[in-house]
Formats: C-alpha cells, sequence, structure tokens
C-alpha cells in the first residue's frame, strides 16, 4: 500500500512537473515572441523606391498639423534604393518655371556672370530666394530601431549642410511615407511612386 501511494505521488508529481515545464516553456516562448514591440515599419524595404512630396506641415500653436509655406505646391521627390544610398531634391512653387540659363549655358562662367549682370536688384532677390528654397541631398542612410533614418548627407544644394549629418523619424503606412524632424514641429508627406 505504501508503494502505490508512494508511486501514486511520483506521478502525480511528474506530471504537475511536466505541466510546469510547458508553462515555462509558454512563459519563455511569450516573453521572447509576444513581447516584441510592434512598429509601424517593420520592413526596411518599404522605405525602398521613389517617393512624391504631398505636403509639408508644421505644427500651430495647439499642437494641430498644418500646411508649411515653405513648400506650398512646390515639388519634389525622395528616393531610397535599399542599399544605404538616398537622395532628395525639393522645389518651391514656381521654381521649374523660374527662367535661367540652359544647362549648357550655366556651366560658363563667363555666361553666367553676364547673366547675373544684367538683372536688376529685384531680380536678385527672387533669384536668391528661390534658389535658397530649392533643397537637394545624396546621403548614405541606415535605419536605427525601428522608426529613426539617419541621413549622412555626402552632397548638398546648400553648402552649410554638406557632410551634415540628419535625423528623421519615420513612418510607413501603405503607400505614404512621413519624415518627421526631430524637434517635432515639421513633416513631410510623400506618396510612393509606382
Amino acid at each position: 500500500m505504501k508503494d502505490r501511494k508512494l508511486s501514486h505521488i511520483f506521478e502525480l508529481y511528474a506530471i504537475q512537473s511536466c505541466r510546469d515545464m510547458r508553462l515555462r516553456v509558454f512563459i519563455i516562448l511569450f516573453l521572447i515572441y509576444g513581447c516584441k514591440t510592434i512598429s509601424i515599419q517593420t520592413n526596411p524595404n518599404e522605405l525602398t523606391g521613389l517617393w512624391k512630396l504631398v505636403t509639408v506641415e508644421k505644427k500651430d500653436t495647439s499642437g494641430r498639423w498644418q500646411e508649411d509655406s515653405w513648400m506650398k505646391n512646390g515639388t519634389g521627390y525622395i528616393m531610397y534604393d535599399g542599399r544605404g544610398h538616398m537622395a532628395v531634391q525639393m522645389a518651391p512653387e514656381g521654381y521649374k518655371n523660374f527662367s535661367w540659363l540652359s544647362e549648357r549655358d550655366n556651366t560658363n562662367p563667363g555666361l553666367v556672370k553676364s547673366k547675373l549682370d544684367s538683372l536688376s536688384m529685384e531680380e536678385l532677390k527672387l533669384l536668391i530666394s528661390k534658389f535658397s528654397s530649392h533643397q537637394a541631398y545624396f546621403a548614405n542612410y541606415k535605419i536605427s530601431g525601428d522608426s529613426v533614418i539617419i541621413h549622412n548627407r555626402i552632397s548638398n544644394s546648400n553648402p552649410s549642410a554638406w557632410n551634415a549629418t540628419v535625423q528623421r523619424t519615420f513612418a510607413v503606412k501603405r503607400d505614404t511615407l512621413i519624415l518627421q524632424l526631430p524637434d517635432g514641429f515639421r513633416r513631410l508627406i510623400w506618396i510612393k511612386q509606382k
């Protein structure tokens, strides 16, 4: 009788140990897979491709997003190649219709000087305004975590931003890319091009 009770106790212990082991395995698997953070951007390849600028928004004093006048009605494209290289170009409204030298003439210093000398002060101010509002750069990029992208600029249309490193938070939602500046007050919204 004592042996039967002892055998029954060992059997119950073995069953309980098996349940405990299953529970431990379940808890470990839950901790490994169940507690992973889910991000909007889960696949870096979703970033790859050509994106067209839709709007630039800025937070107003109440914290609501409003269209920013900086690129209102402007054009822009950003491209990520999926191998760590990117390019972006943004131009203000009317930039593409601005009267300037041809591409060939623009590489001739004598013609550039002649053109500049022929402009009035108001035309020069408009020229500087248009050219300084235009943004273009190439960069190497890397993704840090789930929602931060770092651009290590290797060239820039703005000499003071040449070789700068900038960081943006980003999210991809279907065909929309949102890049937000670190200060959190400006974001750029892009649509993927096919």
